[in-house]
């Protein structure tokens, strides 16, 4: 059995490569003892993989697919988990998860824009409501800013990377007009 650290360079290789998973190693990976084996992976090496699929990828969704079936989402990204399944409005036609996904694939290899894009919706599980029998994700975006930083921090990214990403998601909904000063966008 390959040791936990070189199951996450094979998964990620290829996540990255995006190449067909092998079905071996889709099920040694979805084996118990061997998800438990990689809590012991070092939270530097996970977010380095992370950060190749993201600037490398041209379909990152591919791998958080895989690491939803096999299990590993749920230890390397567990805030996410609420995201599957999470009915949106009758404005959007996924769930959150898939539209994350959908963003995700079509945001441009740049390490911000990508990282915005994973966690842009993060925060509409825990803000879901409901009003007039449609659901309402009041302030989803200050949410997902908040819990941004707090899943960037656990990966121990930078706290510059952190900034721009948090900042990303926070104002993700704010539709910049052409006719703004550089006053108004400080605003």
């Amino acid at each position: 059995m390959r040791l936990p650290h070189q199951l996450v360079e094979s998964r990620f290789f290829v996540f990255s490569s995006e190449t067909e998973l092998l079905s071996a190693l889709s099920e040694a990976i979805s084996d118990e003892e061997v998800q438990n084996r990689f809590k012991g992976v070092s939270i530097e090496r996970v977010r380095d993989e992370l950060v190749k699929v993201m600037e490398n990828s041209n379909k990152p969704s591919k791998a958080f697919e895989t690491m939803l079936e096999c299990g590993l989402l749920e230890i390397i990204l567990p805030e996410m988990m609420s995201m599957v399944g999470c009915e949106q409005n009758k404005y959007h036609e996924y769930d959150v998860w898939r539209h994350t996904l959908e963003t995700l694939d079509a945001t441009s290899k740049n390490f911000d824009l990508r990282f915005a894009a994973l966690f842009h919706d993060i925060g509409k599980p825990a803000s879901k409501g409901t009003n007039q029998g449609e659901n309402t994700f009041y302030e989803h975006e200050v949410i997902g800013g908040t819990m941004t930083v707090e899943v960037m921090n656990r990966l121990r990214f930078s706290n510059e990377e952190i900034n721009q990403v948090s900042h990303l998601v926070r104002y993700h909904f704010i539709k910049y007009e052409s006719n703004w000063t550089n006053s108004s966008v400080r605003r």
